[in-house]
């Protein structure tokens, strides 16, 4: 049986996942159930968005934790390098790896600055989409905390 002093002894926890709790999908409404299930203020959620894209997060589900939205820049245009055969598509391959870890190298400062202000315990990382999965090991180290995982096959 959980206890209310139980339910306080739970860490503190930084969830990171490419679906927002609500919900548009199934997934959102999974985290959207999941998440209120948290004492309020042991759920801090890092959410990587597109410009524009800010999700619709129920009221009642929002208040039960901290959110912090992470604006993810699009990739720039790389230059049509893909004419030039082989060499073009190698060089096209590597800018494009180059950007990517960039990005990531920069939401990862981003959220270990917000779960160091939080005061997290652990990582939860919804394995949903490649910029969560590219992040939620590196922020649990960087952190010095546990990851713990849930792993969605619909990628």
């Amino acid at each position: 049986m959980t206890t209310p002093s139980s339910l306080a002894a739970l860490p503190r926890t930084l969830l990171i996942s490419g679906t927002p709790p609500d919900p548009s999908g199934v997934g959102g409404i999974i985290l959207a159930d999941l998440c209120p299930l948290f004492p309020v203020g042991h759920l801090s959620v890092f959410l990587p968005v597109a410009a524009g894209q800010e999700p619709e997060i129920p009221e009642a589900v929002r208040a039960r934790m901290t959110l912090h939205l992470a604006l993810v820049q699009p990739a720039a245009n790389l230059p049509a390098l893909a004419r030039l055969g082989r060499p073009g598509r190698g060089a096209h391959a590597a800018l494009r790896g180059w950007q990517r870890r960039t990005s990531h190298r920069r939401l990862i400062e981003s959220a270990v600055a917000f779960g160091l202000a939080q005061g997290v315990q652990r990582v939860w990382g919804v394995l949903d989409a490649p910029v969560s999965i590219a992040l939620a090991r590196p922020l649990a180290e960087a952190l010095g905390v546990p990851l713990v995982t849930t792993v969605w096959d619909d990628i």
